[in-house]
């Protein structure tokens, strides 16, 4: 009886049938990994591909001409401007201001009487200021929400994403710096004066309204000296005294004309012949001063680039971009005719009366073109193809094409 169990055993695992199944069962087995290593590794080649494609694309477009995606007349009068704000423009001017769809669609307004305007837009929210008066108007993508009144001449404003309010004001020969609530409640005050810090000259407020940069001048002895100073009103602020986190004096006389939050943590000031970038987590700390030669004549700057325009010795004029730590990017030659400037996502914009130029960043031109009905104003959209061109004909929404 073993003698047949053992037999019957030794059958079982001698049995071709078996030994084919799992021979059968092994070599599937290899062959699903090499089809899985042959499709992950497809899948690597063809991202690659993509990726070259994408930038090729993205540095090499020459775009010849564009299409006109929405057209609106217009028939402005006086003082009018326009700006880019909650998925359309708003028009403002000294009366009112209006937000309008790319289609000419009136979405909302707001009646007001302003001599001097002055606007600041931090994502979903729009401040309109009257400078030398006592009046901020505070909007929203839905229109009008509140309205902030200084018991001082305001100077200059800054509104964060969630639609905080800060204004310089002035009073003889003292100064404040108050943030405002969307409701137009005080939430804090700074007061400066000549003797102490100085005069502000220029404030922003970052997005998330927690962090203040300031820059001063005052008198030192004969001379005037310079410095930039940065506030927190979160939780690390409670602890320093009057909430200032640090602050630079190392510009002398030269004056900071300028300074400005470019994205939720990096700061710039802007100084005659340097800009000085910051970064600035919980305390600001100085990534470089960049020493630049020859006076600037403008400045512009993105979420993610600083640029400036000045004039050399010879009479020639040039562009220089800055990314975010303050490493130059690209150093571009600019004829006369250009005299605005703006940046895309990954580009330069340049335009004057008529004609506009767009470079990428590696200084090839992608675009040029001449505009039949001379250029006000061109505003960059999202991406780097879509703009707002404001002629003193229309307002329209295009986007670059390929070819005549």
């Amino acid at each position: 009886m073993a003698d047949i169990r053992q037999y019957r055993r030794q059958k079982q695992k001698t049995n071709p049938a078996d030994t084919d199944d799992n021979d059968n069962y092994i070599d599937r087995i290899k062959l699903h990994r090499m089809r899985v290593r042959g499709i992950i590794i497809a899948a690597v080649v063809i991202a690659a591909i993509a990726v070259a494609v994408v930038c090729i694309v993205k540095y090499n477009s020459d775009y010849g001409s564009y299409r006109v995606r929405a057209s609106v007349a217009l028939n402005d009068n006086g003082y009018t401007r326009y700006i880019s704000f909650g998925g359309g423009y708003v028009r403002y001017s000294r009366d009112g201001a209006a937000l309008f769809s790319y289609d000419g669609v009136r979405v909302w307004d707001r009646s007001y009487e302003i001599n001097n305007p002055a606007v600041d837009v931090c994502q979903g929210y729009m401040a309109i200021a009257d400078i030398e008066g006592t009046q901020i108007y505070l909007f929203n993508e839905d229109g009008y929400e509140a309205t902030v009144s200084t018991a001082l001449p305001i100077a200059q404003i800054s509104v964060s994403s969630q639609g905080l309010v800060a204004a310089i004001l002035n009073d003889g020969s003292a100064s404040y710096i108050n943030m405002y609530n969307k409701d137009g409640s005080k939430i804090y005050n700074i007061k400066t004066t000549v003797d102490g810090d100085g005069v502000p000259v220029s404030m922003a407020v970052s997005n998330d309204g927690k962090k203040l940069v300031v820059s001063y001048t005052a008198v030192s002895g004969q001379e005037l000296a310079t410095s930039v100073v940065f506030y927190n009103f979160d939780e690390v602020g409670q602890s320093e005294v009057e909430r200032i986190v640090g602050g630079y004096d190392t510009y002398g006389s030269r004056l900071v004309s300028k300074v400005e939050f470019i994205n939720d943590d990096t700061a710039v000031a802007f100084g005659e012949n340097v800009i000085s970038f910051f970064r600035i987590d919980e305390y600001p700390k100085l990534l470089t001063d960049v020493e630049t030669e020859f006076t600037t004549k403008k400045i512009f700057y993105s979420s993610k680039y600083v640029g400036r325009f000045y004039q050399t010795d010879d009479g020639s004029t040039k562009a220089d971009v800055y990314d975010a730590s303050g490493e130059r990017v690209l150093s571009a030659d600019v004829e006369e005719q250009y005299t605005s400037f703006d940046f895309t996502d990954e580009g330069l914009l340049m335009y004057g009366e008529n004609m506009c130029k767009l470079l990428n960043m590696k200084g090839n031109t992608v675009f040029e073109y001449e505009f039949e009905d001379g250029i006000i104003g061109i505003l960059p959209l999202s991406g780097n193809t879509e703009f707002l061109y404001h002629s003193s004909k229309a307002m329209q929404k295009i986007s670059l094409k390929h070819g005549g």
